[in-house]
C-alpha cells in the first residue's frame, strides 16, 4: 500500500486540482478577459489613446499587486487555520486583511486621483498626448480602488477554505456585465453617447461595484464555512486578549510578501517606462501583448494558488512529509500542463496578431514577443509555482522578497544600460525579463530542494487564538 506522503499523480490529486484550481484558473480568465475585451476596443481608438490606458492600468495593476500581497500573507494563514480547523483565527484574520487593504487602496486611490497626469507623464518618458488622454481614465478609475480591496480580501478568504468556485461564479457573472458597460460607453450605443476613453473608465468602475455587490452577497450566506450569520464575529480580533500575536503573525508573512509584490511590479513598470521610450509602436505592442498574456497566465495562476492552499492546509495539520510530496506533484504537473500550452500560444500567434488594429511594426513587435512568450511559457509558469505556491505556503516570505529584489535590481539595471545608454531596442527588453526569471527560477528551485523553505515552528504556531 502506498504511503500517502509519497502519492504521485494519481486522480486524488488531480481531483484536487479540479475542484481548486479550476475554478480559480476560470476566475482569473475572466478577469483577464475583461482587460483583454477593454483592450481591444480601445485599440480602435488609436495607438495613443492605447498606450495611455495602458500606463493607466499599469497604475491600477500597482493597486491590485500591493492588495495581493496583503490578501496573500492572510491567505497564508487562513489556509493553516483551516487545515488546523481554527475557524474563529480565519474570521479574524479575514477582517485584518480586510481593513489594512481598504487603508492602502484608500492611500493610493487619493494619490492617483491627485496626481494623475505627473504619474502618467513620468511612466510615459514625457509623452504629453498620452499623459493628458490617460489621466481621464485614470482618475475615475482610482474611485474604485477600495471596492477592488474589499473584493479581493473577501474572494481569497473563500478561496482558502475550498470555496474558490465563489468567486469564479462572481467573475463569469460581472463579465458579460463589463463587456456591455464598455460598449455601450466606449461607442455610443442605446442611446447613450459615445465616451471613448471616459467611457471605458466609467464602465470599468461600474463593474467594480457590480463585483463587490456579487462578492459580499456570496461571502454573507450559508455557503461560506466560517459564516456564522453576524459581520460581527469577523472583528472579534480587535476586542481579543490575543490580537497582537494576530497582528504579529500576519505582518510577519503579509509585509515580505507585499514588498516581493511591489518590487516586481515596479519592475514592470519600469519596462513599460522602457517601451514607452522607445515609441507609440512599442508600447502599444507591449499594451497588448500584456493583455493577452494575461488570459494564458490564468492557467498557471490557478496551479500556483491551488497549490498554496492544499500544501498550506498540510502544514496546518503538521502533515509535512505530505507538504512536500504535494509540491513535488505540483512542480511535474507544471510541466505537463504548460509545455503543450505554450507550443499552442507560439501557434495561433499569427491569428492573435491580425484580431488587433495596429500598423506593421507595431503588430511586428506584438509577434515577436507571443512566440518568445510561448517558448518560455513553462518556466515563467515554475517561477510562480515556486515562488506564490510552494516557497510562500511554507512560510518562506522573506527569502522570496530578498531574492526578487535581487533578481529584479540586476534586470532593471541592464535594462537602463542596454536601452537608455545603448540605444538598442524592443527585443533586448525581452531578452532581459527572460534572464532575470531564469535566474529567480535557478535559486528559488535550490531553495525548494533543499526544504528549507517549510517555516511551520517558528513563523507560526498551530495554536488557538482565542
Amino acid at each position: 500500500m502506498i504511503n500517502k506522503a509519497e502519492e504521485g499523480l494519481n486522480r486524488s490529486f488531480f481531483k484536487q486540482i479540479l475542484l481548486i484550481g479550476i475554478p480559480i484558473s476560470i476566475q482569473n480568465l475572466a478577469q483577464a478577459s475583461v482587460g483583454f475585451i477593454d483592450t481591444a476596443m480601445v485599440a480602435q481608438l488609436g495607438e495613443i489613446t492605447l498606450g495611455a490606458v495602458g500606463l493607466s492600468q499599469q497604475i491600477n495593476f500597482f493597486l491590485i499587486v500591493a492588495i495581493l500581497g496583503l490578501a496573500s500573507g492572510g491567505g497564508v494563514l487562513i489556509t493553516r487555520y483551516w487545515g488546523a480547523n481554527q475557524i474563529d483565527a480565519i474570521r479574524s484574520i479575514t477582517a485584518m486583511t480586510t481593513l489594512f487593504s481598504l487603508l492602502v487602496s484608500t492611500v493610493i486611490a487619493i494619490i492617483s486621483f491627485m496626481y494623475a497626469s505627473p504619474l502618467l507623464f513620468a511612466l510615459s518618458s514625457g509623452n504629453r498626448a498620452i499623459s493628458e488622454a490617460g489621466a481621464v481614465y485614470l482618475k475615475i478609475i482610482s474611485l474604485g480602488f477600495p471596492i477592488t480591496a474589499v473584493t479581493i480580501s473577501l474572494a481569497i478568504q473563500l478561496r482558502c477554505v475550498n470555496k474558490s468556485q465563489y468567486p469564479m461564479y462572481m467573475s463569469l457573472i460581472s463579465l458579460p456585465a463589463a463587456i456591455l458597460f464598455n460598449y455601450i460607453l466606449i461607442y455610443g450605443k442605446f442611446g447613450f453617447p459615445a465616451l471613448g476613453v471616459t467611457g471605458a473608465a466609467i464602465g470599468t468602475l461600474l463593474t467594480r461595484i457590480f463585483e463587490l455587490f456579487l462578492t459580499v452577497m456570496f461571502f454573507g450566506s450559508t455557503r461560506n464555512p466560517v459564516w456564522n450569520g453576524s459581520w460581527r464575529s469577523f472583528t472579534a480580533v480587535f476586542q481579543m486578549d490575543t490580537r497582537q500575536y494576530v497582528t504579529n503573525a500576519f505582518l510577519k508573512l503579509a509585509l515580505p510578501i507585499t514588498a516581493m509584490e511591489l518590487l516586481w511590479v515596479i519592475g514592470q513598470s519600469f519596462y513599460k517606462f522602457s517601451y514607452a521610450h522607445l515609441g507609440v509602436d512599442s508600447l502599444a505592442a507591449y499594451t497588448v501583448y500584456e493583455n493577452i498574456m494575461n488570459l494564458f497566465n490564468a492557467g498557471f495562476i490557478g496551479l500556483g494558488n491551488t497549490a498554496a492552499i492544499l500544501i498550506g492546509q498540510e502544514i496546518g495539520r503538521k502533515q509535512i512529509p505530505q507538504a512536500i510530496n504535494l509540491a513535488r506533484n505540483f512542480i511535474k504537473t507544471n510541466f505537463l500542463l504548460f509545455i503543450p500550452t505554450g507550443l499552442f500560444l507560439i501557434y495561433i500567434s499569427p491569428a492573435i496578431v491580425k484580431l488587433f488594429a495596429m500598423n506593421s511594426t507595431a503588430s511586428h513587435y506584438l509577434h515577436i514577443a507571443i512566440i518568445v512568450a510561448g517558448s518560455s511559457l513553462s518556466f515563467k509558469s515554475l517561477n510562480f509555482l515556486l515562488m506564490t505556491g510552494i516557497l510562500r505556503s511554507g512560510g518562506d516570505a522573506r527569502f522570496i522578497a530578498i531574492t526578487t529584489a535581487i533578481a529584479m535590481t540586476l534586470a532593471l539595471i541592464a535594462t537602463y544600460i542596454m536601452i537608455f545608454i545603448y540605444k538598442q531596442n524592443f527585443y533586448w527588453i525581452l531578452a532581459i525579463t527572460i534572464i532575470e526569471e531564469s535566474l529567480r527560477n535557478i535559486i528559488s528551485y535550490k531553495r525548494y530542494h533543499s526544504n528549507r523553505w517549510l517555516k511551520h515552528e517558528d513563523n507560526i504556531p498551530i495554536t488557538p487564538i482565542t
